[in-house]
């Protein structure tokens, strides 16, 4: 690919600079496989589930063979699908609970078919006046349930379980069917993620995808490191990694302890906000950028 004089110059410049963040490129180790609206900023963080076991005010559960309330969950919907970064917007109500027996609600999403199940909701869901419960939810890239990671992109076993805390009561637990998450990047990291630890001295293989049937075909990538969560950004390669390159899909990055920023060296061994990011040359679509969570570089 050829370049004019003056573009061959600016690619060399910026080079030398870090460069400002722009907007944060979002977030299942499985098969690549559903939101609303398109998203520009999905959230590229490994979610694990809360841990919904724990008890509260709120718990407990009237055990009366006569009670009828129900639960229903009203969306998601099978066959619906969805976006990487959208707001899931769950929601359910209640039938014959006039004696409030259904008093606090759990939100739980299983990516594979309803084999596996992590709850989503933080704290228990009350309900409306009129009995009715609704809840977002942003959807990440990958969704870890018991160290197991599952990727949540062109994933179409997603499925959303609503229930009421500590009862086995089939009325006051509602599923959905499947629904599709769609994966909305041009681009995606795939190594590190975030939550990795790595040693100064050690390989790290930064590893990425494309996808092919983009409408604008990444042809050429950078790939940067960030000191303080994505606010500032350096260059961990001097130059674009093009498609024929060997390091295509994989840069072996040898870690430092430290990082060149504007002329000056930043220390990163022990830094809370080490973020790595792959990005298509030159693109100013958010797309085109996939940013991993936080990681932790330790002395050896």
């Amino acid at each position: 690919m050829k370049e004019h004089g003056v573009m061959r110059f600016i690619r060399q410049y910026r080079r030398l600079l870090p460069i400002a963040s722009l907007t944060l490129a979002s977030v299942l180790v499985g098969p690549l496989s559903g939101c609303q609206s398109e998203s520009s900023d999905p959230n590229p963080l490994v979610v694990t589930p809360v841990d919904s076991t724990k008890t509260g005010p709120k718990d407990s559960v009237n055990v009366n063979p006569g009670d009828k309330a129900s639960l229903s969950l009203l969306s998601p919907r099978s066959g619906e699908v969805y976006a990487l970064g959208d707001s899931l917007h769950v929601t359910a109500e209640t039938e014959r609970n006039g004696q409030g027996t259904i008093n606090a609600v759990d939100v739980f999403l299983s990516p594979d078919g309803g084999h596996t199940w992590g709850a989503i909701s933080d704290q228990p869901l009350t309900l409306d006046s009129q009995g009715l419960i609704g809840f977002y939810w942003k959807i990440p890239t990958f969704f870890t349930v018991k160290g197991k990671i599952f990727s949540l992109a062109e994933n179409s076993w997603c499925m959303v379980r609503i229930a009421q805390r500590n009862t086995g009561d089939s009325l006051k637990i509602s599923v959905s069917g499947d629904f599709m998450i769609a994966d909305t990047m041009f681009i995606r990291l795939t190594y590190p993620l975030g939550g990795e630890s790595f040693k100064v001295g050690d390989t790290l293989p930064i590893t990425w995808i494309t996808k092919s049937n983009s409408p604008d075909p990444v042809d050429a990538v950078d790939v940067m490191i960030s000191p303080d969560s994505g606010k500032t950004w350096a260059y961990l390669r001097s130059s674009s990694i093009p498609p024929d390159s060997p390091d295509w899909g994989r840069f072996p990055w040898i870690v430092a302890d430290s990082i060149s920023m504007l002329g000056k060296k930043t220390n990163i061994v022990g830094n809370p906000g080490v973020c790595v990011r792959v990005e298509q040359y030159s693109s100013p679509d958010p797309k085109a950028r996939f940013q991993s969570g936080m990681i932790s570089i330790m002395r050896p």
